[in-house]
């Protein structure tokens, strides 16, 4: 049994990604609300993955920490470049928020809609 999201997120990227089930060579993320917290364990965990096949990550108004502080800096470059935090705003989409995570290296921007449950949707 795998105990936590975290947890149970780093054996889903090993099993399906990292062990040849997905031959994908190009990925593109996805992470909602606590799913950032998942992607910045598997960054951290897998960060040759992420630099070598992984081209984007939306982060939709999710929780996420300053793993890139854990990153080589190669590995904080990849995030600078590959890495979009939308978060709920009232302002258009792709607007440029003022950082509420000062911590972050990427860029913040408008989801486009202020709801939580929306966010993935609208961005």
């Amino acid at each position: 049994k795998i105990s936590g999201m975290v947890n149970h997120s780093n054996y889903c990227w090993a099993k399906f990604v990292e062990e040849g089930a997905c031959p994908a060579q190009e990925i593109c993320v996805v992470a909602h609300s606590a799913g950032g917290r998942c992607m910045h364990q598997i960054i951290v965990n897998y960060e040759i993955t992420m630099m070598t096949r992984v081209k984007a990550i939306a982060l939709t108004d999710a929780c996420h920490g300053a793993f890139h502080k854990e990153l080589s800096e190669e590995g904080q470059e990849w995030a600078k470049q590959s890495c979009i935090a939308y978060d709920r705003s009232k302002k258009p989409l792709n607007t440029p928020l003022i950082r509420k995570k000062p911590k972050s290296i990427f860029p913040e921007v408008s989801a486009g809609h202020s709801k939580h449950a929306y966010t993935t949707g609208c961005a």
